[in-house]
């Protein structure tokens, strides 16, 4: 099943208040009345870059990504129709798309056992970080820079991804439901992908300072 945005707004009278509530478009799935088609496609446009850009970063290609993207949504039609209430609809959503995630990785043994993503009583792991890539300080300092954080994206790709969201501007909070853990977690979590991104781009430092 291929789903594909749409546009909804002119022939779905009351969706486009809802586009700004998820609750609102998950319970249109819930009821399969006219509006659902529409549901669906609202949600995929609010949702299709960033589960996109979350998939990507555990080194799916961007067939495989746009896979995952699919049976994502498949899964989120077909689980509302089982749905009593609707509390809170962003967090089921990442949910499903969460495990979809890992059933792909397990299927494909893309899984190792330090990526056992989004367990919340692991937030910590004792990994050894691999940075040969970045032990050429003759380079320029920003491609130091960014060798170091391929490395690391390679090696912590759920660290990678919670430190990249950071940088660009994400709020806790919304890290928080995107990877399934509670914010004081996803603020721990961080604290600490940070401080193992460290050893990758430590020998850049005196070039960043040339």
């Amino acid at each position: 099943m291929k789903v594909a945005p749409d546009s909804f707004v002119s022939d779905a009278p009351g969706l486009q208040e809802a586009a700004g509530d998820d609750d609102l478009l998950i319970t249109a799935l819930m009821v399969g009345d006219a509006k659902a088609s529409h549901a669906v496609a609202a949600l995929y446009d609010r949702y299709e870059i960033q589960m996109l850009r979350f998939f990507r970063a555990y080194a799916l290609s961007i067939q495989d990504a746009e896979d995952v993207l699919q049976v994502t949504f498949v899964k989120i039609i077909e689980k509302a129709h089982a749905l009593k209430e609707v509390s809170n609809g962003r967090a089921w959503i990442w949910q499903i798309a969460r495990n979809t995630l890992l059933d792909f990785l397990r299927q494909r043994k893309f899984l190792s056992h330090r990526q056992e993503l989004f367990d919340e009583e692991e937030i910590d792991d004792h990994s050894e970080p691999s940075v040969e890539c970045v032990t050429d300080t003759s380079r320029h300092a920003e491609d130091c820079v960014t060798a170091g954080l391929i490395a690391f994206k390679g090696d912590f790709p759920d660290r990678w991804y919670v430190v990249s969201e950071q940088l660009e501007g994400k709020d806790i909070a919304a890290i928080a439901t995107v990877i399934g853990r509670t914010t004081a977690a996803t603020t721990v979590f961080i604290s600490q992908s940070k401080k193992k991104l460290a050893p990758y781009i430590e020998r850049c430092r005196s070039l960043l300072a040339q």
